[in-house]
């Protein structure tokens, strides 16, 4: 998933730039998208890792998993989504204003 806000980021700097280098004021709304967009992203990756936490969880409470591959199982979806996470809020954070 941390792909996709990847992309959406360099494609939101690559409109960015083309309005600072035109010396054309940033629409109003494209900052309203953005804030819209990454809110998305860091929902859509909160859930998804909120869900393997909970199935982790889940079978280490019915007895199929040990408590060391839960814990690596809850770290390993924390590491995923942590680059979803810092890059909606660089560009949340980010300062693309008019």
């Amino acid at each position: 998933m941390y792909f996709f806000a990847y992309i959406y980021m360099c494609c939101y700097l690559a409109v960015y730039l083309y309005f600072q280098f035109t010396n054309t004021p940033l629409p109003g709304f494209l900052s309203y998208l953005n804030a819209a967009v990454t809110w998305g992203f860091i929902l859509w990756g909160g859930y998804e890792s909120g869900k393997i936490i909970v199935d982790c969880v889940v079978t280490n409470a019915k007895g199929q998993m040990t408590q060391a591959n839960m814990l690596s199982g809850i770290l390993l979806a924390i590491l995923v989504y942590l680059p979803t996470l810092l890059i909606s809020l660089f560009m949340l954070l980010g300062g693309y204003k008019n």
